[in-house]
């Protein structure tokens, strides 16, 4: 991450804010964690980016975590939050074309490659970079990968979320 390493007070700040948008349903931000929960590895999110009733998942992982699965695994999960808690029809990945490792995912997961839009996005150092949209629909859910992943949803007080499907 650009902003990396923060103060402790910069990085109480950043989670407030998370938690304050997650609170109002505008972005969901989710911490990776070692099956040990020892180190972060890395982070989900699902933003309102997609349009109706769409959601968009984005993801990741640091760079000493990279090709252990970690970024199929919280995208798997993601999918089942956004169609089991969420309800939407369509769920996205974007991802800078030239990132193989990142287009790899949602390939791995059953989306399906819709577009490679040209100079679409801006990186974080200024650079524009071709954008890959990849889509899943609510019907294609069960068919695809994502289906299997094993997740627990639960709410602010730790009572669980029915996962049921769209």
């Amino acid at each position: 991450m650009k902003d990396e390493p923060r103060s402790l007070d910069g990085t109480l700040g950043e989670v407030r804010a998370y938690r304050s948008k997650f609170d109002a349903d505008e972005v969901h931000r989710y911490a990776l964690f070692t099956p040990d929960e020892a180190e972060l590895v890395g982070e989900g999110m699902l933003f309102p980016r997609a349009g109706r009733r769409g959601l968009e998942i984005g993801y990741w992982i640091d760079v000493r975590h990279v090709r252990r699965g970690y970024a199929t695994e919280i995208t798997a999960a993601l999918v089942r939050v956004a169609f089991g808690v969420h309800r939407v029809e369509r769920v996205e990945v974007h991802c800078a074309a030239e990132n193989a490792g990142s287009a790899a995912v949602p390939a791995r997961l059953g989306f399906t490659h819709e577009a490679t839009l040209r100079r679409r996005a801006e990186g974080t150092d200024g650079r524009v970079y071709d954008l890959m949209l990849w889509t899943l629909f609510a019907e294609q859910v069960a068919g695809s990968p994502a289906a299997r992943a094993q997740i627990e949803a639960v709410d602010a007080l730790g009572e669980p979320l029915a996962l049921g499907s769209s």
